[in-house]
């Protein structure tokens, strides 16, 4: 039998964006969540900046404010943003604590840049996932098992759908073969959906299947962790993830 080792240009269909999306993306409870949330906060220090003037609360406001969009585009994949909408309100809300003549206006215009970043990692992310859902809907026909792995994976990773995701790769577990990294991702799918069990096998499997010693080391090291305990079978093991 032959298995990939997750290097193929193709193992998330769709579009390019998706597929790095999906297998690059720092891992994310609930993606759509954590935009907003990143956004809104970095929006109130914004706010109480541009309030407070030059004041000791301001400047570390601030810094909060460009770190928070800094990470919400890193999360987003979105390096090219990342720099250039924290640079901009770091730049005007700068100015803005040391010239108080133009606190105003640069505020007004550090706000406003806060609110096209926002903007734009919200039409990012829907992008992502209104890809994800037609991928879905391409693949709902076939029944091989990258397929059902595929759509189990973009329900988890960017529809934030653990238990559609469960549901999906549950039959993933009768199939021979599939793809190594696509099978780790099953993993952690199933562990966020707390069927640590099932985590357990996809593990196991993605080890056995690559021939990425990181991808190997780390699915082994999650499949001994959520192995069951003797005497309590269908139990995982400890809860704590490996080390790289």
């Amino acid at each position: 039998m032959t298995v990939t080792n997750g290097a193929a240009k193709d193992l998330i269909g769709g579009s390019a964006a998706l597929h790095r999306y999906v297998l690059h993306a720092p891992p994310s409870l609930n993606p759509r969540l954590n935009t907003n949330v990143l956004a809104f906060i970095a929006g109130l220090w914004i706010l109480s900046t541009a309030v407070g003037g030059a004041g000791l609360v301001s400047l570390p406001a601030a810094a909060g404010a460009v770190l928070l969009l800094v990470a919400l585009f890193l999360l987003l994949l979105r390096p090219w943003a990342a720099v250039l909408f924290p640079g901009a309100v770091a730049a005007c809300l700068a100015v803005a604590m040391t010239a108080p003549a133009l606190r105003a206006p640069l505020s007004g215009a550090a706000l406003v840049v806060w609110l096209a970043a926002w903007l734009y990692g919200y039409r990012t992310l829907s992008h992502y996932q209104r890809a994800a859902r037609e991928r879905i809907a391409a693949l709902s026909g076939r029944r091989d098992v990258d397929a059902v792995l595929e759509t189990g994976v973009l329900l988890h990773r960017v529809l934030s759908d653990k238990a559609g995701a469960a549901r999906a790769l549950a039959s993933a577990l009768a199939l021979p073969g599939g793809d190594a990294r696509l099978l780790y991702l099953a993993g952690l799918a199933m562990l966020a959906a707390r069927h640590r069990e099932e985590a357990g096998r996809f593990f196991a499997r993605a080890a056995a299947a690559t021939t990425d010693a990181r991808l190997a080391r780390r699915g082994a090291a999650y499949a001994r962790l959520l192995a069951p305990a003797p005497g309590t079978p269908g139990k995982g093991g400890s809860q704590g993830p490996p080390h790289p």
